[in-house]
């Protein structure tokens, strides 16, 4: 394709043809015309609803660790069946600290 994304094809006739939803109903044009409502009133809005309600953006929270804390809480989260950024705000802190204790002892040159 040329860098167009979506290409339309020629228009049917919902009376005349037969299409179903994913759900096994049939789209009549009344309901063709009330998909079109929801998605053109979806259209120019990005990612999810605000948990605030309100068109702001919701507060975050962000953890920076070490790229072996990273990967031990990956580890650690797919064994409970969370994601790795759920589990480090749920992980205690002296767990976190346990593991950055886990670095192998590099002894310092003397001089």
């Amino acid at each position: 394709m040329n860098g167009t994304k979506y290409v339309l094809g020629p228009d049917i006739n919902l009376d005349a043809e037969e299409f179903y939803d994913e759900d096994g109903t049939r789209i009549t044009p009344s309901r063709a015309d009330q998909i079109a409502k929801e998605v053109l009133s979806q259209a120019g809005k990005r990612g999810r609803r605000s948990l605030t309600g309100k068109a702001s953006r919701s507060p975050q929270v962000t953890v920076r660790v070490t790229p072996k804390i990273k990967q031990e809480l990956a580890k650690r989260a797919k064994a409970r069946g969370v994601t790795g950024e759920i589990l480090s705000l749920i992980t205690p802190l002296p767990s976190i600290r346990e593991i950055r204790r886990q670095r192998p002892h590099v002894p310092s040159a003397s001089c």
